[in-house]
């Protein structure tokens, strides 16, 4: 079972030709507003995919596998980058997962962290914004699974401390 989601910042198009050439049979997406944002999620034939709700921050689908008859829900985020939209966002996120009665999965980009050792470098991040997101996970009975490599998805293209 292969799943792939990422945030675009292209149209249909240039994805279509990604998605052929990497040998994904099923798609849906989510076009960019401008040149930021827009979703694709991509699988294989080995997992049903049942999409409940698109928009420009949430993909929200019913899984299964085919031979199984176990189901969750996954949702994949990108969350507003803009923080004055993240509140409206988080609210209707917690509110999504109250009323989920299945197994819940989220993947994608929160735009924001959950602990002050997540921060490099720039601007510091106030103590209240990482509660509210502590907050958001606790009430929707989140956990962080982490990660393993690289803690970034992207790159400035510079060498050594400035990358």
């Amino acid at each position: 079972m292969v799943v792939f989601l990422m945030e675009t910042k292209n149209k249909q198009p240039v994805l279509e030709r990604i998605r052929k050439s990497l040998h994904f049979p099923n798609k849906c997406y989510v076009d960019p507003e401008g040149t930021s944002g827009g979703l694709a999620l991509w699988w294989t034939d080995d997992i049903q995919v049942d999409i409940h709700l698109k928009s420009k921050n949430i993909i929200r689908a019913v899984m299964s596998k085919p031979l199984d008859s176990s189901k969750w829900v996954s949702t994949f985020v990108y969350a507003p980058p803009k923080r004055h939209e993240r509140s409206k966002f988080w609210d209707s996120f917690v509110k999504m997962g109250r009323e989920s009665q299945m197994p819940w999965l989220c993947i994608g980009d929160f735009n924001e962290i959950s602990s002050i050792w997540e921060k490099q470098e720039g601007a510091e991040v106030s103590s209240n914004r990482i509660e509210k997101f502590q907050a958001l996970i606790s009430d929707c009975a989140l956990m962080d699974l982490e990660f393993k490599g690289n803690p970034y998805t992207w790159s400035n293209n510079q060498s050594g401390d400035t990358n």
